[in-house]
């Protein structure tokens, strides 16, 4: 029986989609502010992908699945999500192996 499809940030979930990562920290760092931020340093370190830039794109230009890699960690665009990128005009100057995010189209 598949599961239902949802929507978390704009990525499919369940219903057969790529599994979703969700890393928890909850109270384990004992209130320590430095303990809290190494956890979520490992959580993006544990192997999820971002779309980034292949090259440096210019402001307004038109991206092309030419210009767009995917590599770790996974902070910014899902990989699932590549095809939602091209064919959109950059917001602004995007040097090559940045990670993307949506606030970089327009």
């Amino acid at each position: 029986m598949n599961s239902p499809m949802i929507e978390i940030a704009g990525r499919q979930v369940g219903g057969g989609a790529p599994r979703y990562i969700v890393a928890e920290i909850g109270v384990n760092h004992g209130g320590k502010v430095d303990a809290a931020i190494e956890r979520i340093e490992a959580a993006k370190e544990t192997g999820v992908d971002s779309v980034t830039a292949l090259v440096d794109i210019a402001a307004g230009a038109t991206i092309t699945r030419g210009m767009l890699a995917v590599k770790r960690p996974g902070t910014g665009i899902a990989p699932d999500d590549m095809q939602k990128v091209v064919e959109r005009r950059a917001a602004r100057f995007i040097p090559a192996d940045e990670t993307m995010s949506w606030d970089m189209l327009s």
